[in-house]
């Protein structure tokens, strides 16, 4: 097995346009509801691990708590605290082939999984009418949360999908879920990166 560690910013601006977050997705050119700041740099562990279809990146916070699977293609990682303004509200993972381009248009596959106990479900979803259309709502569920997944598709000029998805544990946690899906492949890794989620607090 190859180990390999990806340095990535901790506190991280993820997103379309800005962000993609609780409550922070904005089209690009727009300003998020809720504003992210920068902070300390925190590693991102990502562990190749051999497929017989595609290699997988196994992707960590730097607490080792919260993990995913992507496709070795999803090199771009992120992994630490989540802020919310001056506060970290929880942690959070994210992959891309490129994060930045990500960030700014639907042009990119990715991902951004978060958990939190500070935020709420009211927080979670946003409009994305302009530039998307509504295709309705299915069930989430993944390492013991429990919620929904709003799908938006025909997003921009690339006609991508995006996922954008909440859900609670027993707890009361909260795990918010997006992704930007470009073909039939990001929508499998999609189910995969749910499919092997691991919330270990």
């Amino acid at each position: 097995m190859l180990v390999t560690v990806v340095a990535a910013a901790g506190v991280v601006s993820l997103g379309i346009g800005l962000y993609i977050g609780i409550g922070d997705v904005s089209q690009p050119g727009t300003e998020p509801v809720v504003p992210v700041t920068s902070g300390p740099t925190f590693p991102a562990v990502t562990v190749t691990v051999p497929s017989e279809v595609e290699d997988t990146l196994t992707v960590r916070d730097e607490t080792g708590t919260l993990s995913i699977v992507v496709p070795d293609s999803w090199s771009d990682t992120s992994g630490g605290p989540w802020s919310r303004g001056t506060e970290t509200v929880g942690i959070q993972v994210g992959a891309s082939p490129d994060l930045d381009a990500w960030r700014t248009g639907w042009g990119t596959p990715g991902v951004f999984v978060g958990v939190t106990a500070e935020l709420t479900l009211d927080d979670a979803f946003g409009d994305w009418g302009d530039s998307c259309r509504d295709d309705g709502e299915e069930p989430l569920a993944a390492a013991g949360f429990v919620g929904t997944i709003h799908r938006w598709i025909d997003c921009g000029p690339e006609g991508s999908t995006f996922l954008e998805g909440a859900a609670v544990a027993g707890s009361g946690e909260l795990l918010v879920y997006q992704a930007v899906l470009l073909g039939d492949a990001d929508a499998v890794w999609s189910k995969r990166v749910l499919d092997t989620l691991s919330y270990q607090p």
